[in-house]
């Protein structure tokens, strides 16, 4: 199965480097109206990217606050919170970056130029 989100960023990306690259982690979520119980509800996802060389910058630039971006991977593991304090939240396994707003605002995708 294979998935795919666009949402706005709420915050600026963590990053983790190696000496492979660096991974950027994201959290994505988007809303939908519950029919049945007549109510808004929200499906979160995390998602890791891993980029190298030129899509580093770029993934540094791109991925921060209010930036909307497009994530796609091949499927989704549903993580719970053992103590039930959190919802549940889906990473998307093998992640993508497709489409995001640049900080000029001109479409683009994710790449390296």
């Amino acid at each position: 199965m294979s998935v795919s989100v666009t949402s706005k960023l709420n915050r600026d990306a963590n990053s983790f480097d190696s000496d492979k690259g660096t991974t950027f982690f994201v959290t994505l979520g988007e809303q939908n109206y519950d029919f049945k119980n007549k109510e808004k509800v929200w499906t979160n996802y995390d998602a890791g990217l891993f980029a190298t060389g030129g899509q580093v910058e770029l993934y540094k630039k791109t991925l921060v606050a209010g930036a909307i971006i497009e994530v796609s991977g091949d499927g989704l593991i549903t993580r719970t919170d053992p103590e039930g304090k959190y919802p549940p939240k889906n990473e998307i396994t093998n992640a993508k970056l497709g489409f995001f707003s640049s900080s000029d605002g001109a479409p683009s995708d994710g790449e390296t130029p």
